[in-house]
């Protein structure tokens, strides 16, 4: 669903910001400093349903999509002179839901998309489908999927101050952000030589930019070149969120079992102003150990990343929450 222009944005705002350290007035600086991280993070939503389901005496239900752990790669490089100085970095995490799938064969079952979903009007998908409601026959086999990605970019101006033992670093500036969620379904299901197909899928691509601030803090234990860290982030992002919605149903029946062949599409799209506050936290352990002229660090902490209001792929309720451990490299010449 996102664009090519949506993909290669992040990169070309992070070359945009190290092209400004590289200025002539960066020569000046003390230290030259880059690093690199990976998160093993998972998912965490407020409400993130895969499926519902309706009895015949009326019961509703809503089973969950479950995520686990995925990887998200991060790096950064700046300048810094005697306690101020500049710095850029990306974020990304990609990562996709286990798989929902259930068969229903019976037709006093409803199981469709879950209710928060605002299908588009007259495009019909969930069990039972016409080969079942009319058959009574096989069984309507149904998948669904979801995926997110996020892209981050923050350009900041970085300022170190000592505070007794503890080092702390203010830093300020502007984050670039794209989220994006996909949701997709499937429902197939095989009779007396008539094959039905139904499909709909729906996404939501959040495009926004907005100041951000952070507070990062060492405390070093004794001599032993560890510290324990922690550092915490506000952004506020503001931009668009763009919905697009498709749905499909397909018969092929050349017996004509249930009423012959049928093919029709659906289609919607909307784009809304939306606007996203994010939290970030972080606490754990460093090492550094300099070797000549050269500062190396390593760090590992436990961290949580807070979207407000992202909702999931087709509702604007609720949080989205990625929590796990983050492993840091860093080298300052």
């Amino acid at each position: 669903m996102k664009s090519q222009v949506a993909r290669i944005a992040p990169a070309l705002l992070l070359a945009a910001g190290l092209g400004i350290l590289a200025t002539p007035g960066a020569a000046s600086a003390q230290e030259v400093f880059a690093g690199a991280g990976i998160s093993v993070l998972r998912p965490f939503y407020d409400h993130n349903p895969a499926y519902a389901t309706l009895t015949l005496g009326g019961q509703q239900t809503e089973d969950d999509l479950s995520w686990n752990m995925g990887v998200a790669p991060k790096v950064w490089a700046g300048v810094m002179g005697d306690t101020l100085g500049i710095r850029g970095s990306y974020f990304t995490f990609d990562h996709s839901a286990e798989n929902a799938t259930l068969a229903n064969a019976d037709p006093t079952v409803a199981v469709g998309v879950p209710f928060d979903i605002a299908t588009i009007p007259g495009a019909p998908f969930g069990s039972p489908g016409l080969i079942l409601t009319n058959l009574g026959l096989g069984a309507d086999l149904m998948k669904f999927q979801q995926d997110l990605e996020i892209h981050t970019v923050d350009l900041e101006v970085i300022k170190d101050i000592k505070l007794r033992s503890i080092d702390l670093q203010f830093s300020g500036g502007a984050r670039y952000m794209n989220l994006q969620q996909d949701y997709r379904a499937t429902l197939t299901n095989s009779a007396l030589g008539a094959t039905e197909v139904q499909t709909v899928s729906i996404g939501r691509d959040f495009n926004g930019a907005g100041p951000t601030v952070a507070l990062t803090g060492w405390n070093p234990l004794g001599n032993s070149g560890f510290s324990l860290y922690a550092n915490a982030r506000m952004s506020l992002l503001v931009g668009s969120n763009d919905t697009a919605q498709n749905a499909t149903f397909s018969v092929v029946d050349p017996g004509v079992v249930v009423g012959g062949n049928a093919l029709a599409s659906f289609n919607f799209a909307s784009s809304l102003s939306d606007m996203i506050p994010t939290m970030e936290l972080a606490l754990g352990i460093e090492h550094n150990r300099t070797v000549g002229s050269v500062n190396l660090f390593g760090r590992v902490a436990v961290v949580d990343q807070t979207y407000f209001g992202a909702g999931n792929a087709f509702s604007d309720e609720g949080n989205l929450s990625l929590l796990g451990i983050q492993t840091n490299w860093g080298i300052a010449y």
